[in-house]
């Protein structure tokens, strides 16, 4: 939870040196993240994320994974936060859920955890397309993006 909570200024942090949002967005945002989190905090079991599992990272032969790639995201944290990066990728279907072995947590505090958890993800795009590509179109369209998951969860 410490650890999170330290990326998750990081970030913000980040995105603002690097011009993709401004005082004022990255007060709004870590201010989501201190209005809600202490609603969805949970006691979990760190577990080992990639934080970057999409197909390209994956190796398959005869059908079964035989190899997983490009470990520079991972951490142990919360599986739940494994989840919300897949599904930046599509895949969390309900294949993966039977491969993995446990459904996704459901309820209110699961689905706000979700969008903190999307909303961290998809903001790392914002600072990325400024510091490597210095897009700042693109850089906004990922802020824009962010701001509107945080709104369309109800308990916001």
């Amino acid at each position: 939870d410490e650890v999170f909570w330290t990326y998750v200024r990081k970030i913000f942090d980040d995105c603002l040196r690097a011009g993709a949002i401004d005082e004022d967005e990255r007060a709004r945002f870590l201010q989501f993240y201190e209005d809600w989190w202490h609603v969805v905090d949970h006691d979990v079991e760190p577990r080992l994320l990639h934080l970057d599992l999409w197909s390209a990272n994956i190796l398959v032969q005869n059908g079964q994974i035989s190899g997983i790639l490009d470990f520079d995201r991972g951490m142990y944290g919360d599986p739940e936060l494994e989840f919300a990066v897949l599904d930046t990728y599509g895949n969390t279907t309900p294949r993966f859920f039977d491969g993995y072995g446990a459904g996704r947590p459901r309820g209110q505090a699961a689905r706000t955890r979700r969008h903190l958890y999307l909303v961290y993800e998809i903001i790392k795009y914002a600072f990325i397309r400024m510091a490597r590509g210095g897009s700042r179109s693109t850089a906004r369209d990922f802020v824009r993006k962010c701001f509107r998951i945080l709104e369309q969860n109800p308990a916001f």
